[in-house]
């Protein structure tokens, strides 16, 4: 699933680095596009995160704002090979876990973390 997001800053291959606004708040990460988008063009993107996270480094039934640089979604799928699915903003995104990953119990539960490492893919939707 896609995220529809409007760029709150421009960004190209050069200078990837983008805020975008969603449907889950204010995302920061890094535009993978071929082509530059400029601010305030409306965008759909695929959300990605390369980095394999620890249990440590998720949240559970967070509670108040959402800090910058941070996520929150809700967990739809817990999956074999330590994988969970969020849904963040309509839009669906894989989180790999190391071999510590989270038990099929949270499928329901909202999560946050950090997400430094964010990449957003213009699907061309």
């Amino acid at each position: 699933m896609t995220m529809r997001a409007i760029a709150l800053t421009g960004a190209d291959p050069t200078r990837p680095f983008i805020e975008l606004e969603t449907q889950a708040g204010r995302l920061s990460g890094f535009w993978r596009g071929a082509t530059a988008v400029g601010r305030g063009a409306s965008v759909d993107v695929e959300l990605e995160l390369p980095r394999v996270r620890t249990r440590s480094e998720v949240v559970v039934g967070p509670l108040g704002d959402l800090a910058p640089g941070m996520v929150r979604g809700v967990v739809t799928t817990v999956l074999e090979d330590c994988v969970i699915v969020l849904e963040i903003g309509g839009a669906l995104l894989q989180v790999e876990f190391d071999t510590d990953g989270p038990s099929p119990e949270i499928v329901g539960a909202t999560v946050e973390f950090m997400a430094e490492d964010l990449e957003f893919y213009p699907t061309g939707v």
